[in-house]
C-alpha cells in the first residue's frame, strides 16, 4: 500500500527518514506531489518506504538558525 503525505504549503520542507534504526532529516524544496517526493527521495537513493514524515519549513526560522551557525 503506497502512504500520501501531507505535503506543506511552504518553499522548503524537511524529509524525516529511517534506515538501519538511523533517523536522517533532508532539507529540500518541497515537491508538488508525492510522486515527485518519490522520485526526488530514489535520487537520493532513499526508497519511498524509509519516509517516515514531511514537515513544513518557516521560512523566518530557518533564516534564524542559518545567523546563529
Amino acid at each position: 500500500m503506497k502512504i500520501n503525505f501531507a505535503l506543506p504549503n511552504t518553499r522548503l520542507c524537511i524529509v524525516i527518514t529511517i534506515r538501519d534504526n538511523k533517523r536522517t532529516e533532508h532539507l529540500m524544496p518541497t515537491p508538488p506531489n508525492n510522486d515527485m517526493l518519490r522520485q526526488r527521495m530514489l535520487e537520493k537513493r532513499i526508497g519511498y518506504g524509509e519516509i517516515r514524515a514531511v514537515k513544513a519549513v518557516d521560512g523566518d526560522s530557518l533564516a534564524n538558525q542559518m545567523t546563529r551557525v
